[in-house]
């Protein structure tokens, strides 16, 4: 939701709610909690929607019942084998204060553990930015630049599917704790 573009944030929270099938009462907590940042600044109330609710919203933008309402893609990180080696790949969460004091801008989403804390420079990428006009009020008028988000890189890994889940299975299925480590001896790739 884009608040500048709003003309009533009570009967868009309201219609959101009904056209996404959301909660109304979590969608107007979200906004309550972001009523001190500028207006001009989306605030972001579902973070991965679905292809019905995207496809609701866009058509209720056009009938331009919900104009402050935009739906953006971003970009994120798949995992193809859900929780498989999910010890490898670590994970990613918002950036802590000595990863902000590092140089990682506050409430960026940055590699916690494992290989997405290795490799976050390579796949975080580099955020968009755009150069505004505004008035007094804080509205915006126009646009100066705009330039656009770049994807971050990606990483394939030598990790053998079959291997890691019999690994992985093996371990489970004999109820110890431990760990394995499976090499291709001609080139060093590490299999599991």
């Amino acid at each position: 939701i884009v608040r500048e573009h709003s003309r009533d944030l009570s009967h868009t929270v309201r219609l959101l709610s009904q056209v996404a099938h959301l909660d109304p009462q979590q969608v107007q907590q979200i906004v309550d909690r972001h009523r001190s940042e500028p207006s001009y600044r989306p605030i972001v109330v579902v973070e991965d929607a679905t292809l019905a609710q995207v496809a609701a919203v866009t058509a209720r933008r056009l009938d331009t019942e919900l104009p402050d309402v935009v739906v953006e893609e971003v970009p994120a990180r798949r995992y193809p084998a859900e929780a498989m080696a999910a010890h490898l790949f670590g994970y990613v969460g918002q950036a802590n204060d000595a990863q902000v004091e590092a140089g990682a801008l506050q409430g960026a989403i940055v590699g916690q553990q494992g290989l997405e804390k290795a490799y976050n420079d390579l796949l975080m990428g580099t955020d968009g930015a755009k150069r505004v006009v505004v008035n007094s009020v804080g509205r915006e008028i126009r646009t100066l630049e705009e330039i656009a988000p770049v994807e971050g890189r990606r990483v394939q890994l030598t990790i053998d599917l079959d291997l890691q889940r019999a690994a992985e299975d093996g371990f489970r299925l004999a109820g110890f704790n431990g760990a394995a480590l499976i090499m291709d001896p001609r080139n060093g790739e590490v299999l599991t």
